[in-house]
């Protein structure tokens, strides 16, 4: 947890180190996979809206770790979602979350989930998500400002699911260059940005940007 009070980013500072589990023991002298030697693999992260509780994916075994942003304290982990959490967001008053290996979006109220972690400090799974696939290897998705609309990444098919958030329908898809990953919208919910990686020294390595219509 990094101080940023100041609004300068000279004195930014760490105010705390968050750990969930145990924390992974980092060799240098040695080669090492990060993204298979990671321990509970944290990815995903967001605040929520009153700046109360920080929320973050574990993409290794699953869930959301949960932590008290006042108290600096670690509450415990939210089981119950799909394995391989990748990304978090909040937008109104649910949480997203995207599960890369199932290529799957879930949401739930994020109050909800709060109050359900603070009662129950136990591994007893949370259920009340709703889920909606858009394509295998979910990474990054965003809302469009009004949370009408949603964008995922399926880095696996090299395409972008597009998901009517009404009712968690997926409603189509944009084909993209090879392996997507990172995507933003613009303020004005007009432009969608989405980057493509590359893997294996092949393919992506871009930037490309949607125009979108009819909202």
């Amino acid at each position: 947890l990094i101080s940023a009070d100041t609004g300068v980013a000279m004195p930014f500072g760490y105010a705390k180190h968050f750990r969930v589990g145990s924390k992974p023991a980092l060799r240098f002298d040695s080669v090492t996979d990060r993204d298979k030697n990671c321990g509970n693999c944290l990815r995903g992260t967001t605040f929520t809206p009153d700046s109360k509780y920080l929320l973050v994916g574990r993409m290794g075994g699953g869930g959301i770790a949960v932590f008290d942003v006042g108290a600096l304290h670690y509450l415990g982990t939210v089981f119950g979602t799909l394995g391989n959490v990748r990304h978090l967001v909040i937008s109104g008053d649910f949480l997203y979350l995207s599960s890369n290996a199932d290529g799957t979006i879930q949401r739930t109220k994020w109050k909800d989930l709060i109050e359900f972690v603070l009662k129950n400090r136990s591994a007893k799974p949370y259920t009340a998500w709703q889920s909606v696939h858009t394509g295998r290897g979910a990474r990054t998705f965003c809302l469009t400002p009004d949370g009408k609309w949603l964008f995922a990444t399926a880095f696996d098919e090299s395409e972008v699911g597009i998901v009517r958030t009404a009712d968690m329908k997926k409603t189509g898809k944009i084909a993209t260059d090879s392996w997507p990953v990172g995507m933003s919208i613009d303020a004005n919910g007009k432009w969608l940005a989405v980057t493509a990686q590359g893997k294996n020294g092949l393919g992506g390595n871009s930037v490309m940007l949607f125009a979108i219509h009819g909202q």
